[in-house]
């Protein structure tokens, strides 16, 4: 009942009455009132409650309908209305389920209103929930490495760390596109799952096959925004060390000499014009008269190893053992290509003229008058 007191007036007097007017109204009782749904990963499982509304007064409450309202409704969802076109007698009651499925990360907020027909003629119920989601960090943008010779290697370490509020999941990691056989991973990272503030480290190793500016690219899926991520690679490659052999000269003619006789050592110089170590193998004399050609040791030796720009020297003799034109060739064996460098040798041996027999008359000596 409700009571109160009418005022009457009649001319200058005024006359009060006390009034009771007897009836019922309806009444709304939200359970809970404010609900928070706590943290959710973002694009991960869904989290689900409800909302309970009770007709706490006397007479029948008419629930009209129930919508989301707010800038971050949509990651709200009213997943089932139990209440919409419902009359609920008194301590009767009702249920909205509500999921939250936050699509970014962030606090979101929103409103569930309820329209009926007691006081006010609506009910709000606000809403909240924090989207959480690993973040994906590696520090760099590249990968770079310094500059090598083809066939040589090196390795690099790269760290991944989940700087987000949510675990992370690395899925498959591939180097592909432009010179990527000439990197590797290691695969460390790749299948694991990082809590927040974790890391992991993979190895990249570059091993040129050419010379040239090598690149590729590293790629990185995981469960994180803007899956994948794309990495620079890239290292420099120069020429391996290469052995070269040269010879000043790259012929010996040697003078004439009477068969028997030693001749003066010609000296051969050997060079390396390239950029790595010429390795000498072996020196000999080879050919038809090779006998006539000896090897005299200078600088050089089987063994010698020829710097890149350096040189040695070697000694050939000649002594004929026969008379004619003798020819040979002085091999050198080595590590560059070809295997075999050859300088030609060649000189003449000469034989005693057979004296000329005096001229004699016919029929017999001659005398001297």
């Amino acid at each position: 009942d409700v009571e109160a007191e009418l005022e009457l007036a009649y001319g200058d007097e005024r006359v009060t009455v006390p009034v009771r007017v007897g009836g019922t109204v309806p009444g709304v009782d939200v359970t809970p009132a404010r609900l928070s749904l706590g943290n959710v990963v973002v694009n991960g499982e869904i989290v689900a409650t409800a909302v309970r509304l009770t007709n706490s007064g006397q007479a029948p409450l008419r629930v009209e309908g129930s919508r989301l309202e707010g800038s971050d409704a949509r990651h709200f969802q009213i997943d089932g209305d139990g209440c919409a076109g419902a009359t609920l007698r008194p301590t009767e009651s009702c249920r909205v389920d509500i999921s939250f499925d936050p699509a970014r990360a962030g606090e979101h907020r929103a409103a569930l209103r309820l329209a009926h027909n007691a006081g006010g003629g609506e009910t709000r119920v606000p809403l909240g929930g924090i989207g959480i989601a690993p973040k994906i960090e590696v520090g760099r943008s590249r990968v770079t490495f310094p500059s090598l010779m083809v066939g040589e290697a090196v390795e690099q370490r790269l760290e991944i760390r989940n700087t987000g509020r949510a675990p992370l999941r690395i899925g498959r990691m591939r180097i592909t596109g432009g010179e990527a056989a000439d990197f590797a991973l290691d695969g460390a990272c790749a299948g694991a799952i990082l809590a927040p503030g974790k890391r992991c480290s993979t190895g990249v190793r570059f091993a040129p096959s050419a010379p040239g500016d090598r690149r590729s690219e590293l790629i990185v899926e995981h469960d994180a925004t803007d899956s994948p991520l794309r990495l620079a690679v890239r290292g420099e490659a120069t020429p391996p060390p290469v052995a070269r052999i040269r010879t000043e000269p790259r012929r010996l003619d040697f003078a004439a000499l009477m068969v028997g006789n030693r001749g003066d050592i010609a000296t051969v110089v050997i060079q390396n014009p390239g950029t790595g170590p010429l390795e000498l193998l072996g020196i000999r004399i080879r050919g038809a008269a090779a006998r006539d050609f000896t090897v005299v040791p200078g600088s050089c030796d089987a063994a010698f190893r020829v710097d890149p720009g350096a040189s040695c020297t070697v000694g050939v003799r000649f002594a004929p053992t026969e008379g004619g034109a003798r020819d040979a060739e002085l091999e050198i064996r080595h590590n560059a290509s070809d295997a075999v460098y050859v300088v030609a040798l060649s000189g003449r041996g000469l034989t005693p003229t057979p004296p000329v027999p005096p001229p004699t008359g016919e029929g017999g000596s001659t005398s001297n008058r």
